[in-house]
């Protein structure tokens, strides 16, 4: 009788271990996905008169496919995958980026002069 109760309680203990473990887990997922950092600031020139180079990476698995601009942030030159939203402005020429951890899902909304775009030609790239 003592055996199965002993039993008993180490199986309740599994239980909730287990348990815990898929809540903890569970958690720890929502977490990741949902993380977001915002970043907002003025954008540099990157050559006379452009503030952002564009282009399109096309792949065979279509889900590969993906924008990419370049700016320039802080005197850096920075490549940005992800969705690239364009807005025309007269004022000084701006930026809002947020990144996440999900694959292109980053957001670059740029708020720049009209004519100062520069777009690449599109690249293809080969998955295998």
């Amino acid at each position: 009788m003592k055996q199965d109760k002993i039993k008993l309680i180490i199986k309740c203990i599994v239980v909730l271990i287990v348990v815990g473990l898929f809540v903890f887990g569970t958690y720890k997922l929502i977490k990741y996905t949902t993380y977001s950092e915002t970043t907002s600031g003025t954008l540099s020139e990157i050559e006379d008169g452009v503030y952002l180079q564009t282009y399109n990476v096309y792949s065979n698995i279509p889900t590969n496919n993906t924008s990419v601009a370049i700016v320039c942030i802080n005197n850096q030159i920075l490549t940005i995958e992800g969705h690239i939203n364009i807005q025309y402005t007269d004022d000084t020429p701006s930026y809002t980026y947020t990144r996440t951890r999900v694959v292109n899902g980053d957001t670059l909304t740029v708020y720049i002069p009209r004519g100062t775009i520069q777009r690449l030609p599109s690249a293809n790239s080969t998955s295998k």
